[in-house]
C-alpha cells in the first residue's frame, strides 16, 4: 500500500469552486478554523458534550471515506490500510501502526494498535488550554472508528490511551470492535452515541433568562414595591407600554402609556367587560386583542384584574413569558396585601372590641396599644357603620363577613384611611365599623357620601347604607356611639331603604320608636290595623300590603301606583277594594290615610321588611 496513490480520487475545480473526493464534494478548512470550532463548542456546551459532537463529526468523516474506498476498490482486507493514508492526506497528522491488524468477520473480532504523530488537535489544545487530564484527539479517534466501522460493517471503537494533550510523549490508540472490547464496550462507546435528552442551548438560555426575569419581578414584591414598579419593570424588559387594570377595569398602574390612543383603551375595556360578563375572566394565559396582549392576574381561585401590553414591537416567546411572570408577581403582591389586610383587620377587630368594652374612665393600656397601631383616641371620634345590602334575594346570601372583608380588601379600607389617616377600620359580623377621627369637625357626613359613591361604583351587586352615632369625647362615649350607628343601620334596613347616609339623631321618630320600652305594644297597635293584610297575603300568596304601601307613597294616585306595580289600573282598583274590605280604611278620609301610613311605618321600623321576617 506504500505506493498507493489517492490523487486519482481527488478532483479540483477551483474555477467552479468545488473539490471532489471521488463523487463526494469536499470543503477545505484551515486547521485554525477547526480549533476555533472546538473552542466554541467547549465554551458553549462544556467539554463532555463538545467531545461527543467532535467525536461523532470525525466518525462521519471516516465512515464516508471508507464507503468511497469500498465502492471504488472493493473490500479486500489490505485496503483497510488506506484509512491511515487518508488520515494523513486530510492533514490531521501522521499515523503509525504498532500492532498488526487482527480481523475476523465471522467472530466479529477486530484489533489494531498505533500512534498519531504531529496531531493538530493535541498541539492546538496544549497551546490554548495547556495540558489536561484527558485525551483530546477527539476528531482523530472518531475518524479512525468511522473508517474501520464503514469498511468492516462492524461497530469499531477507537480509544486514545496516551495523548500529547495531557502531557504524554505521543498519542497512542487502540481500535477494537464492540465485541472485542467486551465488558468495557459501554464505557468506550459513550461519546459515539447521540444523546438528545439534554436541552438545546437556545432553550437553556431562554430558561435562564426567564428565571432571571421572574427573580427580578419577584424581588420587587419582596422589597415591598407595588404594581407601579412592576408595570415599569415589565415595560423596561419587553420595551412596550404596559397597563395594569383591576377587576373593575380601572387603570391602577401604567408605564409609557402616553401614546396609547384613548379610543383603543375604551375598546380594550369594552372587550374585557364582555369577557367578565360571560366567563368571569380570561381562561387563557395570554390573548391578543389588537393592539394589546392581555393576561389575567389570577392566584388560586381569586381574580384581581389584567395586565395589558400595547404591542409596539414584535414580542418574542420569552417576552410573552415575561408578561405571564408579571401577572404571577402581581397575584403574589395582591395575596401579600390581602394577608396583611386580614391580619390588620383581626388586630383592629380586637382593638375595637376592647374600646367598646369600656363604659367609663380612661385606660392607659388601651391608649398605648392604640398609639402603637397609629390611632390617637384622645382626639374626638365618631363610630360609623357601613351596611352592605344585597340588591335582591339571590345575592343577599353573599353578604357574609367574608364577603365584607373582600370589600375592605378591594379598596374601601384604603379609601377611608387615605381620607382620614387616624381612622380605625374593622369588620364586625357582616358590617364594616369605622372609628372615624373627626377632630371636632363635620367631616363624617362628607366621608359617608364618598364611601357610598365608591361602593355603588365598584360593587354593583350591592347597595350601601352608611350610618353614624354621637361624637365620642371620652372613652365612655364609644359604646353608645357604636350602638347608635348600628341601630341606625338596622332601622334603615328595616324601612327597606338603600344607599342612604344618616346619623342616628337624624332618624327622628324612628329612633324614638326604636328606643321605646313599649315596642310590643306599638307593634300590637300596628298589627291591629294591618295584621289582617299580612294574614291574607300569607294565605293567598298575594301582595295587598305592598300595594297599600306603594299607593300611599304615590299620594293615592291610581295611574302612578299601577305603573310602579306593573299592573293594570283595574287590577289595582280590585286590590284596593279588598284592602278596604279587610281593614275598613277609607282612603278618601285623611285620618284613615294617616292611620294606615303610621301603621306601615311602625311595622317596618320594629319588624323590618315582611319578606325578611
Amino acid at each position: 500500500m506504500r505506493n498507493f496513490d489517492l490523487k486519482e480520487l481527488f478532483e479540483f475545480k477551483p474555477e467552479q469552486g468545488i473539490v471532489f473526493l471521488k463523487d463526494k464534494q469536499m470543503i477545505l478548512f484551515h486547521d485554525i478554523a477547526i480549533d476555533f470550532l472546538k473552542d466554541e463548542l467547549i465554551r458553549t456546551l462544556g467539554k463532555d458534550l463538545a467531545r461527543g459532537v467532535l467525536t461523532r463529526f470525525g466518525y462521519r468523516c471516516g465512515y464516508h471515506d471508507a464507503k468511497i474506498i469500498t465502492k471504488t476498490y472493493g473490500k479486500e482486507i489490505r485496503l483497510l490500510n488506506l484509512g491511515p493514508i487518508l488520515h494523513r492526506w486530510r492533514g490531521i497528522g501522521n499515523v503509525l501502526i504498532d500492532k498488526k491488524l487482527e480481523f475476523c468477520k465471522e467472530t466479529e473480532h477486530y484489533l489494531v494498535k498505533g500512534r498519531w504523530e504531529k496531531s493538530v488537535e493535541a498541539e492546538h489544545h496544549v497551546d490554548k488550554y495547556g495540558k489536561g487530564k484527558q485525551p483530546v484527539c477527539w476528531i482523530s479517534a472518531g475518524y479512525a472508528s468511522g473508517f474501520a466501522s464503514g469498511f468492516t460493517d462492524l461497530n469499531v471503537i477507537c480509544d486514545e490511551l496516551t495523548c500529547v494533550g495531557k502531557g504524554d510523549d505521543y498519542c497512542s490508540w487502540e481500535l477494537r470492535s464492540v465485541k472485542s472490547w467486551g465488558n468495557l464496550a459501554n464505557e468506550k462507546i459513550q461519546y459515539y452515541k447521540v444523546n438528545y435528552n439534554f436541552k438545546d442551548l437556545q432553550t437553556m438560555l431562554a430558561e435562564d433568562r426567564s428565571i432571571d426575569i421572574h427573580r427580578r419581578l419577584t424581588q420587587l414584591v419582596l422589597a415591598g414595591h407595588g404594581v407601579d414598579v412592576i408595570a415599569g419593570t415589565l415595560s423596561e424588559i419587553i420595551k412596550c407600554p404596559v397597563i395594569i387594570l383591576n377587576k373593575n377595569l380601572d387603570v391602577i398602574a401604567a408605564c409609557n402609556s402616553e401614546n396609547i390612543d384613548p379610543d383603543q383603551l375604551i375598546s380594550l375595556k369594552n372587550f374585557l367587560s364582555e369577557i367578565l360578563q360571560k366567563t368571569g375572566f380570561l381562561q387563557t394565559d395570554v390573548i391578543l386583542q389588537y393592539p394589546f396582549f392581555i393576561s389575567p392576574i389570577v392566584g388560586g381561585a381569586k381574580f384581581w384584574g389584567y395586565i395589558a401590553v400595547h404591542e409596539t414591537v414584535n414580542l418574542s416567546e420569552l417576552e410573552m413569558v415575561a408578561i405571564e411572570h408579571a401577572c404571577t408577581v402581581c397575584a403574589m403582591d395582591n395575596l401579600k396585601r390581602d394577608a396583611t389586610i386580614e391580619t390588620e383587620l383581626r388586630i383592629k377587630g380586637d382593638l375595637l372590641d376592647y374600646i367598646l368594652s369600656l363604659d367609663k374612665g380612661t385606660d392607659p393600656e388601651l391608649i398605648d396599644k392604640a398609639l402603637r397601631l397609629g390611632y390617637n383616641l384622645s382626639k374626638p371620634h365618631r363610630v360609623m357603620v357601613i351596611d352592605l345590602v344585597g340588591e335582591n334575594e339571590k345575592n343577599s346570601s353573599q353578604l357574609s363577613s367574608g364577603f365584607v372583608v373582600e370589600i375592605v380588601k378591594s379598596g374601601v379600607g384604603t379609601l377611608i384611611e387615605t381620607m382620614i389617616s387616624d381612622s380605625l377600620v374593622a369588620v364586625r359580623k357582616n358590617r364594616i365599623v369605622i372609628i372615624l377621627c373627626t377632630d371636632g369637625t363635620g367631616v363624617h357626613s362628607d366621608i359617608a357620601k364618598k364611601i357610598q359613591e365608591w361602593v355603588v361604583s365598584n360593587t354593583p351587586e350591592c347597595s350601601v347604607n352608611v350610618t353614624w352615632g354621637r361624637e365620642c369625647l371620652e372613652f365612655a362615649d364609644y359604646r353608645p356611639s357604636f350602638e347608635d350607628a348600628w341601630q341606625a343601620a338596622d332601622i334603615i334596613k328595616n324601612l327597606g331603604q338603600s344607599n342612604k347616609c344618616s346619623g342616628y339623631d337624624e332618624l327622628g321618630i324612628y329612633a324614638l320608636l326604636w328606643e321605646s320600652n313599649n315596642k310590643e305594644k306599638i307593634r300590637g297597635f300596628a298589627l291591629s290595623k294591618l295584621g289582617c293584610l299580612l294574614e291574607y297575603d300569607d294565605k293567598n300568596n298575594s301582595s295587598l300590603l305592598k300595594t297599600l304601601e306603594v299607593y300611599l307613597k304615590k299620594n293615592c294616585n291610581l295611574r302612578e301606583t299601577a305603573a310602579a306595580l306593573y299592573i293594570h289600573v283595574n287590577s289595582l282598583k280590585y286590590r284596593l277594594k279588598r284592602v278596604k274590605q279587610l281593614t275598613g280604611f277609607d282612603f278618601s278620609n285623611e285620618e284613615d290615610r294617616f292611620q294606615s301610613q303610621l301603621s306601615l311605618r311602625l311595622l317596618k321600623t320594629l319588624t323590618g321588611n315582611r319578606k325578611d321576617n
